[in-house]
């Protein structure tokens, strides 16, 4: 392995915080954890197009899942009912009604800040939430948001 190209190393698919990455500093070969790897990127700069991937459709009522940021509302009858299962503290997910034959959605769970009643109406209503302390808040969207 020593007289190995990188290039011609055997590729990983996942890697855990304690795996190793191989690094050049000032000239200097050096190996950093993946884990302090990503601590030191805390104020990362991106530019260009961010590309959020991991979508699901859901086509009637039913649990709203946080494993996937983008959840697609389709179908659905009048006002379908909906729930969301905590997220983590920091977790953004974006709702949105993806749905041209007219069905509804309606998200009213105990969970979400100010316990408000979330509406998805019309074609292209959406919800951007953000889940801290054991809440989601509605920190943007179309979707009519009314609170009791």
């Amino acid at each position: 392995m020593a007289d190995s190209k990188v290039s011609e190393l055997t590729a990983a698919t996942k890697a855990s915080g304690s795996d190793l990455l191989y690094l050049v500093q000032s000239n200097t070969s050096k190996k950093i954890s993946v884990g302090n790897f990503f601590s030191s990127a805390k104020n990362a700069n991106l530019s260009g197009n961010l590309r959020i991937t991991g979508t699901e459709t859901l086509t009637g009522g039913g649990t709203i899942g946080v494993i996937t940021p983008i959840t697609l509302l389709s179908g659905g009858g009048t006002f379908s009912p909906l729930d969301i299962p905590n997220g983590q503290n920091g977790q953004l997910k974006i709702i949105t009604l993806d749905n041209t034959t007219g069905g509804s959605f309606q998200i009213n769970t105990g969970n979400i800040a100010g316990n408000p009643d979330i509406f998805f109406e019309k074609e292209g209503h959406s919800a951007l939430l953000l889940f801290i302390n054991d809440n989601w808040h509605v920190i943007g969207g179309t979707a009519n948001v009314i609170y009791p």
